[in-house]
């Protein structure tokens, strides 16, 4: 893919380092620089791809989808580390957004410590999130898949176990509160 001056290439999920030529040769005046190749996961036999993105909807608003999803991330075991109001920020910093988001952070310490035990390096992908929000006139609760993120950052078999339970879990606290 061209974008501007510089070439581009996706073709894998996983960071790879290369060098990337701009069509000109030139760069600001090297030769390359540094940048990000990604190829698209391998379907393993037997398995289906998972979208990297899990929405409900919901006929709550925004307020009651958010009280009911904290009280269901505590009964799954799981803490609430943080509630952003993304439309209060936003307006706050001179940038209002029209609708309401709100942005959990939510963390199982125990499975969180087994990712960090395994590769510490994977602390920025934690902890969770998940969104409340609207759009089009209709609430909906969110989260990346967690299962995809860490199939991108890790090739562990035991992480992938993990991510499974956790995408479980998560997926049952936003079921639990649509």
């Amino acid at each position: 893919m061209i974008r501007g001056r510089r070439i581009l290439r996706r073709v894998s999920w996983k960071y790879k380092p290369q060098l990337c030529v701009p069509a000109t040769g030139l760069y600001r005046g090297r030769t390359s620089r540094p940048c990000l190749e990604y190829e698209a996961p391998n379907n393993r036999a037997g398995t289906q791809e998972r979208p990297m993105k899990h929405i409900v909807a919901s006929q709550k608003s925004v307020a009651q989808a958010a009280a009911d999803l904290e009280q269901a991330v505590k009964r799954h075991g799981f803490g609430v580390l943080h509630v952003y109001d993304l439309k209060q920020t936003l307006e706050q910093k001179g940038a209002p957004i029209e609708n309401e988001c709100r942005i959990f952070e939510v963390c199982n310490p125990h499975k969180a410590r087994s990712v960090l035990n395994e590769d510490m390096s994977l602390n920025m992908a934690l902890p969770c999130r998940i969104s409340v929000f609207e759009q089009d006139g209709a609430t909906k609760i969110g989260m990346l898949s967690p299962k995809a993120m860490l199939a991108m950052l890790s090739d562990s078999a035991e992480l992938a176990a993990l991510a499974d339970e956790v995408e479980e879990a998560i997926e049952q606290m936003i079921d639990d509160a649509k």
